[in-house]
């Protein structure tokens, strides 16, 4: 069935909910995207060693958490309304660990290289 201009009315407010309800398509594609940065920020996301001879870690150390603790924390950030009505999501991660992690920040000597891990992960998303 052809529709002809003029024939068809659009609804604003069932556009508003296409695009803006967090169950909708729309939401849906910032779900799966956000999980998809995810699983590949967890994935390259840097570990510390950890062992008891290495030094960077043990168990009465109150400086770091333990290795895995950064990967644990990549989370996916479901779909919500902004302030503005505007929809997103995204992936949320410890603060500290990724500042660190991602760029080398000012006095920060003991760091040689970057994992920039959420920088990866958003970088991953194909539409």
């Amino acid at each position: 069935m052809a529709v002809r201009l003029g024939e068809f009315k659009v609804d604003a407010a069932s556009v508003d909910d296409l695009l803006h309800d967090p169950d909708g398509p729309v939401g849906r594609l910032i779900l799966e995207l956000s999980e998809q940065t995810v699983k590949v920020a967890k994935q390259v996301v840097h570990i510390l060693p950890g062992t008891e001879r290495s030094g960077y870690w043990s168990p009465e150390s109150t400086a770091i958490r333990p290795p895995g603790t950064t990967r644990e924390s990549v989370r996916v950030h479901p779909p919500v309304r902004g302030s503005r009505g505007g929809l997103y999501g995204g992936a949320n991660v410890n603060v500290l660990p990724s500042i660190f992690l991602e760029h080398r920040p000012r006095g920060a000597v003991q760091m040689f290289d970057r994992y920039p891990f959420m920088t990866t992960g958003l970088d991953s998303l194909v539409l």
